[in-house]
């Protein structure tokens, strides 16, 4: 798989650490730590299968800075 120009930010006013982003990410970008989301922009493929599944709508993608 070839990664995106885009990678996933997360709101942290609306993530709530439920883990749904975690289970789906294929990528192992995202885990859950201490009740805590945390997040590895290196990993990160910027697919966005974590956008569709999360449910507070918290994550977008943006473009990557070069």
């Amino acid at each position: 798989m070839v990664k995106s120009d885009f990678i996933t930010k997360t709101d942290p006013n609306k993530c709530k650490s439920c883990g749904k982003c975690v289970t789906w990410c294929s990528f192992n970008a995202r885990i859950v730590q201490d009740k805590n989301l945390n997040f590895e922009p290196v990993r990160c493929f910027g697919c966005g299968i974590c956008i569709k599944k999360c449910p507070n709508n918290a994550i977008t993608l943006i473009s990557k800075v070069i």
